[in-house]
């Protein structure tokens, strides 16, 4: 039998706060679309939960399509459009379209200004996509504080996140040969 709705998010939203990509599956996995859920008010994040563990699984291309499906149908800005564009950009990064990556992070920093989310957890994704360009781009210094941004936000919260910005950060460092 299905789980209700609001239970089968914060499932997922566990999953993703510690990196665990199957259990985002599994979550959803009563639902065929987040059209099936509910409450309509927590089926926005669904499309995101879902790229999210698609990309962490290797499918690239699926979280691809999962999010340009989605990106569109929300209002912009919105907290939904958000946290769409966030895992764009980090799909996009991931992809090595980098430009692409920039223009997504930027679209989504922009939203999230004036709705008052600069420290939410949902900029690390963004700040990180954001950091990647600089970082190919050869701008190590504003890459270096973007990494330290999306680091201050995710490590009490989003282990897994926390871990990535580390790395991105230690990628950084070696190329300054510290």
């Amino acid at each position: 039998p299905p789980v209700d709705g609001r239970l089968a998010v914060a499932q997922a939203l566990l999953a993703v706060q510690n990196g665990e990509a199957l259990g985002m599956e599994r979550a959803f996995s009563g639902y065929r679309g987040p059209k099936d859920l509910p409450d309509e008010e927590l089926a926005y994040s669904v499309p995101s939960f879902l790229a999210r563990s698609r990309l962490w699984l290797g499918d690239v291309k699926g979280a691809r399509q999962i999010c340009e499906e989605n990106v569109d149908h929300y209002d912009d800005p919105s907290l939904q459009q958000l946290v769409t564009l966030s895992a764009f950009a980090w799909v996009a990064c991931v992809e090595g379209q980098l430009t692409e990556a920039g223009e997504l992070a930027g679209r989504a920093l922009a939203s999230a200004e004036p709705m008052g989310l600069t420290g939410h957890p949902i900029m690390v994704e963004i700040l990180c996509a954001q950091g990647r360009v600089a970082f190919e781009r050869g701008d190590l210094v504003s890459a270096e504080r973007l990494f330290e941004q999306s680091l201050s936000i995710s490590e009490g919260i989003r282990p897994a996140l926390a871990l990535v910005s580390q790395l991105l950060l230690a990628r950084v460092w070696l190329a300054e040969g510290r």
